[in-house]
């Protein structure tokens, strides 16, 4: 995936107690890792323009910010499981599903390369 830099690593060092509701991003109730954007808008999450006009008004700093390698002003998209996410490239998640489909269906199959 094209995941940015900073978000990855947010995402990587992120726990749970690390992320808030807010509407700062799209006017809509949003679960994000808090972030100094998040911080700083936090009263005035309520004045928002609804998406996409707010996310439009945002984008080139949110685009300055990532180049520079920061996630202070990003919407760190994350539900409150985050810490228990890991990354995992799109082939081996594939073969990670099959096999514990297979596994739980009671269907005795062996995968070159899959323990």
């Amino acid at each position: 995936a094209q995941v940015p830099g900073p978000y990855r690593e947010a995402l990587r060092k992120a726990r749970s107690t690390d992320t808030v509701v807010t509407k700062v991003y799209s006017g809509l109730p949003a679960r994000v890792i808090a972030n100094r954007f998040t911080d700083a808008l936090h009263d005035a999450q309520d004045e928002v323009v609804a998406f996409p006009l707010g996310m439009a008004e945002i984008a080139p700093l949110v685009a300055e910010s990532l180049s520079a390698g920061s996630s202070e002003i990003a919407p760190l998209w994350a539900g409150q499981a985050v810490a228990l996410g890991h990354s995992l490239g799109a082939a081996d998640l594939v073969d990670h599903l099959g096999v514990t489909a297979l596994a739980q269906s009671g269907i005795g199959v062996t995968v070159i390369g899959i323990p």
